[in-house]
């Protein structure tokens, strides 16, 4: 399972894998909810972190319009189970990224016990 993490992070390398990707990312994110919660091996959650990042920053440029607060609500869920310091960073990169210039993230802060 770990090798297909890998490739689908490595999609974001190129504009018509990107464009396929995107077109399955709902799909995609309801898969890594039971993968957050139940996986033990760090490398898979290291990646899904990456995949989230990817996603995240996708979003900001514009190349996907998935929903702004499940993407939160779904980081904020993985770095609350994680102590793995490369994973927590990729995790807040993909939250700053998601809440840049918009004033209305702070409510799903909020929600989710974080500062705003």
């Amino acid at each position: 399972a770990s090798d297909v993490y890998k490739r689908q992070a490595n999609t974001w390398k190129h504009e018509s894998l990107r464009k396929v990707v995107n077109g399955y990312l709902d799909q995609i994110l309801n898969l890594f909810d039971s993968f957050i919660t139940y996986s033990k091996n760090s490398m898979i959650r290291l990646t899904l972190g990456t995949v989230l990042l990817n996603i995240t920053v996708g979003r900001y440029l514009g190349q996907n319009n998935l929903d702004k607060e499940r993407l939160l609500n779904l980081i904020v869920r993985m770095s609350k189970l994680e102590t793995d310091e490369e994973l927590l960073y990729r995790l807040l990169v993909a939250i700053g990224t998601l809440i840049y210039k918009d004033s209305s993230a702070s409510s799903v802060l909020q929600s989710n016990g974080l500062p705003n």
